[in-house]
């Protein structure tokens, strides 16, 4: 998930993600997984913190050459797994590297589902403090009967209380909200009974 809240993972990177993930866990099974995530989220975030790195990337002008022998400097030698830095080389051949973050995205979430996690994006109108974060992040993963990893953001048009997003559900528990929902219901159906309610009064 990318800092505004909005998903990058598309079909065609959930097609790469799952593709190496499948290689990934034949390889060297879960643990191998979960160190070919970490090692492709921090190519991904390095991709997206350092403008200059992830426009050459991007960039269409650089030749497929040139990407290639600057990928095999960076993360040949050991520095990333050999499965990796083969993945990043396919990547770069596809003219695909412009992916590379909604790939590191999708990997993350096969391999939480593989695990029994769940991402849980929890928007509140301030930062959660710790404890009250833990409170959330347990009662929402005995909800799902999963490990709930939190991420905050925050929405200062929220008045009060929380929304949750899981996946592509979100869940709404804000005082906004139930504001909203009462007009909504005062402006159709509701709203003759409360007149009725009024002109009882008046006559009285």
């Amino acid at each position: 998930m990318s800092s505004n809240g909005t998903s990058r993972v598309n079909s065609l990177a959930r097609v790469y993600a799952a593709s190496l993930f499948e290689l990934a866990e034949a390889d060297g099974g879960l643990p191998n997984s979960e160190t070919i995530g970490i090692e492709l989220a921090q190519v991904a975030a390095a991709a997206q913190q350092d403008a200059t790195f992830g426009e050459f990337l991007r960039s269409p002008v650089v030749s497929v050459a040139e990407k290639e022998q600057a990928l095999r400097r960076i993360f040949g030698d050991g520095r990333v797994s050999d499965l990796l830095l083969r993945f990043l080389l396919v990547l770069n051949k596809k003219g695909r590297l412009d992916q590379l973050v909604g790939i590191s995205e999708g990997y993350t979430q096969l391999l939480w589902e593989r695990t029994g996690r769940i991402e849980v994006e929890v928007f509140s109108a301030q930062p959660l403090d710790e404890s009250l974060a833990e409170v959330v992040r347990r009662r929402v993963g005995e909800a799902l009967g999963k490990d709930a990893i939190l991420r905050n953001t925050v929405d200062e048009d929220l008045i009060g209380g929380l929304k949750l997003r899981v996946g592509d559900r979100m869940i709404d528990a804000s005082v906004a909200t139930r504001l909203n929902r009462i007009r909504e219901t005062l402006n159709t159906s509701g709203a003759e009974a409360v007149r009725s309610r009024t002109a009882a009064l008046i006559q009285d």
